[in-house]
């Protein structure tokens, strides 16, 4: 899917971006709660046509994982996301982004609930 075809909503999240001119970054999220389970969705995107860089996101959890900021190294493709999970044992967490520029345009932070704290048993 081309970055044209999105909706321009997300297309006004994926064309900004924060980055650094060189090395890696960690990434910290704040205010969590100890024990919770939470869901970390991270995306990169770049859809000019000069592109073929990616990064190495080593997660909260330990794994690493290769995500590019776009597929097709062509104008108007789009980059890719990664999802990660973890149970907080901290009320802050890292995960660390290693590219020779680390770039990061969303971040978006989920907290997982069990269906039986709403009540509800399957």
């Amino acid at each position: 899917m081309p970055f044209t075809t999105l909706c321009v909503d997300f297309q006004r999240v994926l064309a900004s971006a924060a980055y650094a001119s060189q090395g890696g970054g960690t990434v910290t999220l704040n205010g969590l709660t100890v024990g919770q389970e939470y869901e970390v969705q991270v995306w990169v995107n770049d859809s000019r046509d000069r592109n073929d860089w990616s990064h190495r996101f080593s997660m909260i959890d330990g794994t690493a994982n290769q995500i590019d900021h776009n597929v097709v190294d062509a104008h108007g493709g789009l980059g890719q996301y990664i999802i990660g999970t973890f149970i907080a044992d901290a009320g802050t967490q890292a995960f660390v982004l290693t590219s020779s520029v680390p770039q990061l345009n969303a971040i978006q932070l989920r907290s997982m609930w069990e269906l039986t704290t709403l009540g509800l048993i399957l």
